[in-house]
């Protein structure tokens, strides 16, 4: 599978968000699953509230804010919107390693240690969102 179909597959979000939910499930801190999820996906505005609801759960749980990500653009599977879904899974993906990594080197005390570099969301925010490192130029 290519990567374009690869992202094809995803932009109906059914599959994001139960990923998502297999995720926080098995997670340390199972909290923030979706509830809600469209099976149905033929019509474009149930494939966009599944996206949304990814979108919403990625803020609330890894407070992850997906920008760009056009739920609408991405259900309709344009080219700017499989951009979109492509920085979009790049973050999310980013966000659940670094969670992975800190539960399985737990520090020592129970307090956490101030951090003294750039958070995973800062660094992603970063690395994918800003103008600077954006390779795709939106209409």
């Amino acid at each position: 599978m290519d990567e374009e179909a690869f992202l094809n597959s995803l932009a109906d979000g059914r599959i994001l968000c139960n990923v998502y939910n297999s995720i926080v499930n098995r997670s340390r801190r199972p909290f923030g699953l979706i509830t809600k999820i469209h099976h149905d996906t033929n019509r474009t505005f149930r494939a966009t509230e599944n996206l949304r609801f990814f979108a919403a759960a990625c803020k609330f749980r890894f407070d992850l804010a997906l920008r760009p990500f056009d739920p609408m653009e991405v259900a309709r599977k344009t080219e700017r919107g499989l951009v979109m879904l492509k920085l979009a899974i790049n973050a999310f993906c980013s966000c659940v390693i670094n969670e992975l990594r800190e539960n399985a080197h737990p520090t020592v005390s129970k307090k956490r240690a101030l951090p003294t570099s750039p958070s995973v969301v800062e660094h992603v925010e970063n690395t994918f969102f800003t103008n600077n490192h954006n390779d795709y130029r939106f209409p």
